[in-house]
């Protein structure tokens, strides 16, 4: 049997995750016959990679609140509670083998310079900024902002807001409040710093399901229904740290069907793309990211039309040869 675009539409979303864990993240993501010719991507000039994430920074202050809602089929990686040294370093290594940027929003008490183990912490969260990630404030030790007082509220920011700075020269102005509940003073706080919250609204549901086929299953069922967003997930669990490559080859599944229908496919971008100013307009797109845009439908494009590994097993459903 041949997998091709009629097949993965009659098994949606459950059979995409099945097929994923099934052939291994090697799996290109063949879906059918050639789907579009190749856009040309523009030369990107070369960038400091530091530079340009302590310029992106700035661009977050003063934003209305994230949902991850409106702006169609886009998907942000955003991992909570770390950093942790015995697992974000193998998230790190994965984003890398798949070229995507992260959302890291950490919680500064992992990451004490003079523990004995947070002091690895420390280090992979310095390794997380050199990689090129974001750094964003999920307080200090994760408390319910609802049920500690006003002055306990400023401090769990603030100590987060200095180590972020600490590591990355500049302040960071992306903040998501521990359980998604927000207090009324630290509302206000948050505001008058030019903080944008940033919620989600593609739970993976890892701090429910403890493996790996559960976690997958979970984020493609809510992608379905909501078609983009932004992947709320922990790097503090191993399985979650493994399910990251079944999700993004079957995100690519998904969207070389897509192509192949004629229909808009997904792209992973970072939280950039779901900013929105809180008063007056939104600046426009800029030509360095229709740059980017490019690139990414061209390496889509020329991952869609490459050869499949091997044939699937008969044994799964769908058509035969």
């Amino acid at each position: 049997m041949k997998l091709t675009a009629r097949t993965m539409a009659k098994g949606g979303f459950a059979t995409v995750a099945a097929l994923v864990l099934l052939l291994g993240s090697e799996y290109p993501g063949r879906t059918g016959p050639v789907v579009t010719r190749e856009p040309k991507a523009e030369p990107v000039a070369k960038v400091d990679l530091l530079k340009q994430v302590r310029e992106q920074y700035a661009a977050f202050k003063g934003g209305r609140k994230i949902w991850g809602h409106g702006i169609g089929r886009k998907i942000a990686f955003t991992f909570d509670d770390g950093p942790h040294y015995q697992t974000t370093p193998r998230l790190l290594d994965h984003l890398d083998a798949y070229g995507l940027k992260a959302t890291f929003f950490i919680n500064s008490r992992r990451a004490n310079r003079f523990g004995l183990a947070s002091a690895k912490s420390y280090a992979t969260l310095v390794e997380t900024h050199r990689r090129g990630h974001l750094l964003a404030n999920h307080t200090h030790a994760h408390p319910n902002l609802r049920t500690i007082p006003p002055l306990k509220q400023k401090l769990q920011i603030e100590l987060t807001d200095r180590l972020i700075q600490r590591i990355t020269g500049v302040p960071s102005y992306l903040f998501r409040p521990p359980y998604g509940a927000m207090a009324p003073y630290a509302k206000r706080l948050l505001r008058q710093r030019g903080s944008t919250v940033v919620m989600w609204n593609l739970g993976s549901e890892d701090d429910k399901y403890f493996s790996v086929s559960k976690v997958l299953n979970a984020v493609m069922s809510k992608l379905e229904r909501h078609g983009g967003g932004i992947i709320l997930m922990h790097d503090t669990h191993y399985w979650t740290i493994e399910a990251v490559p079944p999700v993004v080859q079957a995100v690519r599944v998904e969207s070389c069907v897509n192509l192949a229908r004629g229909e808009e496919p997904y792209e992973m971008v970072g939280l950039e793309y779901f900013w929105r100013s809180r008063v007056g307009k939104t600046p426009p797109r800029s030509r360095a990211r229709h740059r980017q845009w490019l690139a990414r439908r061209a390496a889509l494009v020329k991952l869609c039309n490459s050869q499949p590994r091997a044939p699937l097993p008969a044994f799964i459903g769908g058509e035969s040869s």
